[in-house]
């Protein structure tokens, strides 16, 4: 269980500046503070203080997979599973690109 911490969707530097206005406020709830990646954000974008690293597109695996953050990746997997072909291409991409550079799988939510 974890909360989202409010993002601003496909802006990076709103989505930076609304975590570290928002995130002690939400982090008072004493449940994990999940921050949402957008495009174009590199691993040096989620704050050190994340707990969990949500994932809006497919665009933002590999930043996901490289961030400090161990174990706690969630992806919104709706696109994958409401019929569109090129987002699903999209998964299927990353995860033989993964495998084939002999990196291990890394366990993904969907919510």
């Amino acid at each position: 269980m974890w909360i989202t911490v409010p993002d601003v969707v496909a802006n990076r530097t709103g989505t930076i500046q609304s975590w570290w206005r928002h995130y002690e406020r939400v982090a008072a709830f004493g449940v994990p503070l999940a921050f949402v990646v957008q495009d174009g954000m590199t691993t040096a974008d989620v704050p050190q203080n994340a707990d969990v690293v949500f994932v809006g597109r497919i665009d933002c695996l590999e930043v996901a997979e490289s961030s400090h953050v161990d174990g706690r990746v969630s992806r919104d997997g709706t696109g994958w599973f409401r019929g569109d072909k090129a987002q699903l291409a999209g998964l299927f991409r990353y995860l033989e690109q993964s495998a084939g550079a002999g990196r291990p799988q890394r366990e993904f939510a969907l919510s």
